[in-house]
């Protein structure tokens, strides 16, 4: 049987891409951008796979980073397309040892998503 534990936030920020065939992406532009993320667990003797608080900790970090924030100026994302955004919340919720299965980072108003999923 497997356990999944499922957690979900949203951020505004920024970006500007030269490298894409629309070329009003050019210009700075920003996004809603939400973020669910899947983590796969054994329930521990406590009754949980995580506690909420652990998650709770790491969304206030990525927000801090990422909210209101020029995505092209954190050279970790690397170019700020809507995959590299999800490969870099993907590598930070796994230095911090979570056990991660799935990731979605979505720009709705655009309908628009990047999944990456082991």
């Amino acid at each position: 049987m497997h356990r999944y534990l499922t957690k979900s936030f949203t951020f505004e920020a920024a970006h500007s891409l030269s490298n894409t065939k629309e070329t009003r992406n050019n210009n700075l532009h920003g996004h809603s951008f939400h973020v669910e993320f899947t983590l796969k667990g054994n329930i521990n003797e406590n009754g949980m796979i995580i506690d909420f608080t652990e998650l709770n900790n790491l969304v206030i970090k990525l927000k801090k980073k990422l909210d209101h924030s020029y995505l092209n100026d954190i050279s970790e994302i690397g170019v700020p397309t809507l995959e590299n955004l999800g490969n870099y919340i993907w590598n930070v919720l796994n230095q911090e040892n979570f056990k991660v299965y799935r990731i979605q980072v979505s720009r709705k108003t655009c309908n628009e998503s990047y999944i990456l999923e082991l």
